[in-house]
């Protein structure tokens, strides 16, 4: 039986510097789903995430 691939999640890896420096003003304007750090991972408002 096939099964159909996830839907694609976009990251980027930054070091929380980048983070800090970068992020637009309002979360949405940021074309990632997720910013992953070494410390945490930032859901950025490009889509909502909802848990089961």
């Amino acid at each position: 039986m096939f099964h159909a691939w996830p839907e694609a999640v976009r990251c980027g890896l930054v070091n929380e510097a980048e983070v800090l420096a970068r992020l637009p003003v309002e979360e949405h304007d940021l074309a990632l789903d997720y910013v992953v750090t070494e410390v945490r991972s930032i859901a950025t408002g490009a889509r909502e995430v909802r848990g089961s």
